[in-house]
């Protein structure tokens, strides 16, 4: 492991310095060897760091389990890519407090077009048909389908586009040694062989609620557009594509029946301006100004 990805892995180590302070952290000393090395007197000049900040930080007992926390990530099979790597997704690396770090298992491609589709985790069978075609007809045209591997829209996603050969990405909200939900095991190792299951969570992370809305910003932020089908008023989904628009992504959404709550909260995006999908060519049409491919544009020439 290079020493910048050692040095991110311990800072994500330290309690209280989340995504936020540690991009603040990189931008002032450049590089995390430098955080590494600096005292408490030197992180006082910084405005965003209080008291106990600095002391976490310059804990000795975080730089000593540094080494066992590394082995327990190769342990598991988990390949950390830093901000630093070109593997890193180019549209994440542009985002609000991006990660720094990124969990994986599987293979990542450069210069992959993504599109993240998601929705209810109590899907209706419309939802579920609805899930299923959009991400077929989006792997045959090339593109690589993020989601956050949850129950409902978004495992029939992710399994509709293996199913049809095509390349899928799962983000989850807890560390990649931790299957969730638990019955999407085979899911999440059929994912890992063709595609790639990322978390900015380190292993023994469990999946506790406040990690889903910062899972959600890295769906959204690595796409060129969140497709949403199916969500209740308040649903995670919601939180997804407020990400996605905050983040100048595209937002699509499929209208749903005006009688089902599930649908609440697709059609007032529709409503507030997102696009309305009614079929595939809906979504090519808002996306066909990116730099695509040779091939798939070749592809997108017979709409």
């Amino acid at each position: 492991m290079e020493d910048r990805v050692k040095y991110l892995v311990w800072l994500s180590l330290v309690p209280g310095i989340g995504a936020v302070k540690i991009n603040k952290l990189l931008e002032f000393y450049k590089e995390p060897e430098a955080i590494w090395k600096d005292s408490t007197n030197g992180l006082k000049r910084l405005p965003f760091l209080n008291i106990n900040d600095i002391n976490r930080i310059c804990d000795k007992k975080y730089k000593e389990i540094l080494n066992i926390k590394i082995d327990e990530i190769y342990r598991n099979n988990i390949r950390p890519i830093s901000i630093y790597d070109e593997e890193y997704p180019d549209n994440l690396k542009n985002i609000y407090a991006p990660p720094s770090i990124l969990y994986c298992k599987g293979t990542m491609l450069k210069n992959e077009k993504y599109i993240a589709i998601v929705g209810s985790r109590k899907a209706t069978s419309y939802g579920n048909n609805m899930s299923e075609v959009i991400a077929k007809e989006l792997s045959k045209l090339g593109f690589t389908v993020v989601s956050g591997m949850a129950r409902g829209i978004d495992s029939i996603a992710h399994w509709a586009t293996l199913n049809n050969g095509g390349r899928t990405i799962a983000v989850l909200g807890c560390g990649l040694d931790t299957v969730y939900p638990r019955e999407n095991k085979k899911l999440m190792e059929k994912i890992s062989e063709s595609g790639m299951v990322i978390s900015e969570y380190l292993p023994g992370i469990p999946p506790l609620a406040q990690n889903f809305p910062a899972r959600n910003r890295i769906i959204s932020g690595m796409s060129l557009g969140v497709i949403v089908i199916e969500a209740g008023e308040k649903s995670g989904s919601l939180i997804t594509a407020n990400f996605a628009l905050e983040q100048g992504r595209e937002v699509f959404a499929v209208p749903g029946n005006l009688m089902n709550r599930k649908s609440v909260g697709t059609n007032k995006l529709i409503r507030e301006g997102a696009k309305i999908i009614t079929s595939i060519e809906d979504i090519i049409e808002e996306i066909r100004d990116f730099d695509y491919p040779e091939k798939l544009n070749k592809i997108l020439s017979g709409y």
